[in-house]
């Protein structure tokens, strides 16, 4: 077999290469500017950072953002939903608009995980809506909650607890939780509302990927407490190579968080 060769004219072939170089210019600004303007989503930390690394220009931390909450409340929904950023929706399940958000928030890139309603030590167990996670439930029907959640959030990747300072504190919801995430092969994010969390011990146990979170963002707060807590999540993520921060829809953040 023979090589094949091309006829080249030499005045054609500079413009050629020229062309190719601006082409491959203005790839890398553009590749630049998306790589220093995203931040991450929570599916996006499987690969541990070096924490013990020295903190520079180039080695930065790894932050993911959750926005709890939707499926009910349409305060803030549409600011969320236009934010051009990775961003994580947590979806509560058994609501009006939770299948519908779950889609919009897929078709529109962000990631979905389910938003589980858990029993709290305090407040309304209305304040959970339908088919709450509650202390003392046998595992079976804790499981079939859960399976069912996932089936009415369509795309979600993973879970984690909406309130729940009750019933994340209990090891049995929690394993029979952790042991339908770990047949689906997703991860959960315990959003560290119980006095002693106990989801990380059994999640290492099972081998499933666990995360906590570490900043709240809002809570019925004006935007100069949201800005300062996003600023302190940064600086866990910088110091200790990655950070989770939770932010809401609705009354406890709304339109002021998406600002």
């Amino acid at each position: 077999m023979k090589l094949r060769f091309i006829l080249i004219n030499k005045k054609y072939f500079r413009f050629f290469v020229l062309s190719v170089l601006c082409l491959v210019f203005i790839g890398s600004i553009i590749f630049y500017i998306e790589a220093t303007n995203s931040n991450l989503s929570v599916g996006d930390f499987s690969d541990e950072p070096n924490i013990d690394a020295p903190v520079g220009k180039n080695n930065g931390g790894k932050l993911a953002i959750i926005i709890d909450d939707f499926g009910q409340s349409r305060l803030g929904v549409k600011e969320m939903m236009s934010i051009n950023r990775h961003l994580t929706f947590a979806v509560m399940p058994f609501l009006e608009f939770s299948e519908s958000d779950a889609i919009a928030a897929k078709e529109k890139g962000f990631e979905v995980i389910a938003h589980l309603s858990m029993e709290p030590v305090s407040g309304k167990i209305s304040w959970l809506g339908p088919r709450p996670i509650l202390a003392g439930m046998d595992n079976s029907k804790v499981s079939a909650i859960v399976r069912d959640a996932f089936d009415n959030v369509p795309f979600a990747v993973g879970a984690n607890n909406h309130m729940g300072s009750k019933a994340s504190n209990d090891e049995n919801i929690m394993d029979s939780i952790l042991e339908v995430i770990k047949e689906k092969n997703l991860y959960f994010v315990d959003s560290m509302t119980a006095r002693r969390p106990v989801c990380k011990k059994i999640a290492d146990q099972k081998g499933v990927t666990c995360y906590e979170r570490n900043i709240f963002l809002d809570g019925q707060m004006p935007k100069s407490h949201v800005i300062k807590q996003l600023e302190a999540a940064e600086k866990i993520a910088i110091k200790k190579g990655k950070a989770i921060a939770i932010g809401h829809v609705g009354v406890e953040g709304g339109k002021v968080t998406a600002e």
